[in-house]
């Protein structure tokens, strides 16, 4: 099982690295805009961006802020994306995922705009039924999962004692 062991050691190196990352910017948003400004923008990484510059060679900093956000977007966006379509051929047994690319693209971006229009809904839906949401996915869809399989496994082992009898 080496290969497993070093997919585990680059999950933890990546998640000690995005952390120690975020923890710079923050700390570095709160120490040079501080607390109050910082707390009042809803990017205040690119803010701090804009502010920096060193002498007359590096200048516009939040076009770098800016594109490393796109990437980033970008490739969760992919990702997320690629799970979904897996998800759905498995679910269908279909042999061909390549087909579902195009239909399944337009439905989510039709569907993204529909379910969140602007920013300010968003912030209302994050503040008031983000919570439910989150406890479903995080507590009730995992605790259902274990009983389910808790309830196959019982059903294996009954089947497997009833035909040695």
């Amino acid at each position: 099982m080496k290969g497993g062991k070093k997919v585990k050691r680059m999950f933890v190196i990546g998640t000690v690295a995005s952390d120690l990352t975020i923890t710079i910017a923050v700390a570095a948003c709160i120490l040079a805009l501080g607390a109050n400004i910082a707390s009042m923008h809803s990017y205040p990484v690119y803010l701090l961006g804009k502010m920096i510059s060193l002498g007359a060679t590096i200048q516009h900093v939040e076009v770098l802020v800016a594109i490393i956000w796109m990437l980033s977007i970008f490739f969760k966006v992919v990702i997320v994306f690629y799970a979904i379509q897996l998800s759905i051929v498995q679910l269908c047994n279909l042999r061909v995922r390549n087909f579902l690319s195009f239909p399944l693209g337009l439905i989510i971006t039709g569907v993204a705009y529909y379910i969140i229009p602007n920013t300010a809904y968003f912030n209302y839906f994050e503040k008031y039924y983000w919570p439910f949401y989150l406890f479903v996915l995080s507590v009730c869809f995992p605790l259902l999962f274990i009983a389910l399989s808790y309830i196959k496994k019982n059903k294996a082992a009954k089947g497997d004692r009833s035909q040695q009898t």
